[in-house]
């Protein structure tokens, strides 16, 4: 059971927010719900973590992320973590579901929920002990075309280093490049500044004219996190 804001958001859209798709319980009035998670971690050396597992992943700072938050269903990944004395570089690769496609688009019914894959690059630098900057980019693209034409995974975008920008317009594809910024400072011990700018298909040009161009959009947030505030134990904010 769910207060009332959740229980009328999951009837109408027949999914748990951040879990699976819903099943009637106790004769409308409970739901019940699937999720599953699993993960192999594997560390050849110390600066080198791999992992492949069925979950969520966050990155960025904020309860919620523009870049990458956990709010979503669990979904496969393939992640490269390299830790290298002030710099973190993450290499993921997924592979998304919606949940509601089978409803709409007939002739993919053969191939289950509809699906796109997503590759994403994200370098954290710790520039002192205060201060953290992060770079993102990431490509999203279809499993398949509206007809049902199966792409799959592009192999181009396998390199874990390459700038995604550059690689998405060589294709000459259609996929959806992003572009972002994390950064945070710490102006107390225990309190911390941050904020996030993330630019979906940036085109300077466009910006500039100022005329609404429907492919650039843009986000960013900004927020403070504290701990133990005035001194209190377990009171965040």
């Amino acid at each position: 059971k769910f207060p009332l804001y959740l229980d009328q958001y999951i009837r109408k859209n027949d999914i748990v927010p951040g879990q699976g798709g819903i099943k009637d319980y106790s004769n409308g009035k409970a739901f019940d719900y699937n999720n599953a998670s699993a993960l192999i971690s594997y560390t050849p050396i110390k600066y080198i973590t791999f992992d492949a597992g069925y979950g969520q992943n966050f990155i960025g700072d904020g309860y919620r992320s523009l870049i990458l938050s956990d709010i979503q269903f669990s979904y496969p990944y393939l992640k490269l973590t390299a830790n290298l004395g002030k710099v973190q570089y993450t290499a993921m690769w997924a592979q998304f579901m919606d949940k509601h496609s089978k409803n709409f688009a007939t002739a993919y019914d053969d191939l289950g929920y509809y699906k796109k894959w997503g590759v994403f690059h994200f370098l954290d630098w710790n520039v002192s002990k205060k201060i953290s900057i992060g770079f993102f980019d990431a490509v999203i693209w279809p499993d398949a075309d509206s007809s049902g034409r199966k792409r799959g995974f592009d192999w181009s975008y396998m390199n874990p280093i390459i700038f995604l920008r550059s690689a998405e317009f060589s294709e000459g594809s259609s996929d959806n490049a992003l572009l972002g910024l994390n950064a945070k400072f710490k102006l107390f011990p225990k309190t911390t500044v941050y904020g996030q700018l993330v630019l979906d298909e940036f085109k300077l040009s466009e910006v500039t004219k100022g005329n609404g161009w429907w492919a650039n959009k843009q986000a960013w947030q900004l927020g403070v996190k504290t701990y133990d505030l005035f001194n209190v134990k377990k009171r965040d904010l």
